[in-house]
C-alpha cells in the first residue's frame, strides 16, 4: 500500500475496528468516494423531491411519503429498513467519533472507546428527548462544530506532522 504522502502510516484493519477514509485511501481517493456518495444522495434527494411534488407530505415525513406512494405494506417494510439503516449508521458514527477521541487522549483501551460511545449516545438521547426547541437553540453551536471539523480536515490534508 502506498500513502497519499510520504510517511503516512496505515492501520491494520484487523487490529482496529474503525477505518478512516482519507487515512487509508489517500486524499484523492477519499474525495472520489465522498463525491460518489454525494452523487448517490443527490439522485435520492431529487427522486424524493419528485415524489413530494406529486403527493402531500404528511406528519410522518419520509415514512408518510413512502407509504403514500408505495402502499402501506411495502412502505412499512421500506420504512423499517430505513430505520434499521439509520441505527447502524448512527452506531458507526458514534464509534468512529469515540475512537478518534480515545486516540486523541492516548487512551488505548477498548473500554475507553466503549465508555466514550456510551456518553455520546446518552448525550444524543438527551438532546432528542429535550425536543426540537433545544435542537434549534443548539443549531448554531452544531454548525460551528461542523465548520471547525471541516476546516480541520482541509488543513490536516495539506500538512503533515509526525506524532
Amino acid at each position: 500500500m502506498q500513502g497519499a504522502r510520504r510517511g503516512t502510516r496505515f492501520r491494520d484493519p484487523g487490529s482496529h475496528p474503525g477505518l478512516q477514509v482519507a487515512g487509508n485511501t489517500g486524499v484523492l481517493m477519499g474525495m472520489f468516494l465522498v463525491s460518489f456518495v454525494v452523487l448517490v444522495a443527490l439522485v435520492t434527494v431529487l427522486s424524493g423531491i419528485g415524489v413530494g411534488e406529486h403527493c402531500g407530505v404528511g406528519s410522518g415525513g419520509v415514512y408518510s411519503m413512502i407509504s403514500s406512494v408505495l402502499g402501506g405494506q411495502t412502505g412499512g417494510t421500506i420504512g423499517l429498513l430505513y430505520v434499521f439503516g439509520q441505527c447502524v449508521a448512527g452506531a458507526m458514527y458514534i464509534t468512529g467519533f469515540a475512537e478518534s477521541i480515545s486516540d486523541l487522549l492516548s487512551l488505548r483501551s477498548i473500554w475507553a472507546v466503549r465508555g466514550i460511545s456510551v456518553v455520546v449516545l446518552l448525550a444524543l438521547l438527551g438532546i432528542n428527548l429535550a425536543g426540537v426547541k433545544w435542537i434549534i437553540r443548539l443549531q448554531l453551536l452544531l454548525l460551528f462544530l461542523l465548520a471547525v471539523s471541516t476546516l480541520d480536515f482541509v488543513v490536516g490534508s495539506f500538512t503533515h506532522l509526525d506524532p
